[in-house]
């Protein structure tokens, strides 16, 4: 899924598109919940690499880093060693269902 098909697509008259980016998406912030689980990088790589790597899609990397907000991380890429929060892959599904229903 990408980011941002999350937030909801207007049309101007001349058919340009544009977002809803006032809409805000928060995850949990107790990171002791079932939810997550921790990860050290094993090597610098892009947020995208790390994804795939993961969640098997490349697309979900805003998701990782939104369990991270908290940390001062790399917005291009994760560097070797970083011990970072994931969204555990089992509950990505009912995360993003949650996502894509609410208003």
């Amino acid at each position: 899924m990408l980011y941002s098909s999350i937030f909801n697509t207007y049309y101007t008259q001349d058919n340009v598109p544009f977002y809803n980016i006032l809409k805000k998406i928060q995850l949990p912030e107790d990171k002791t919940s079932e939810l997550y689980t921790t990860y050290i990088v094993p090597y610098s790589m892009p947020w995208t690499t790390l994804s795939y790597l993961i969640y098997g899609d490349l697309t979900y990397y805003w998701l990782i880093l939104l369990a991270n907000t908290n940390k001062k991380l790399n917005p291009m890429y994760a560097n070797v060693s970083d011990k970072i929060f994931i969204v555990k892959p089992e509950y990505l599904s009912m995360v993003i269902e949650a996502i894509e229903n609410e208003s």
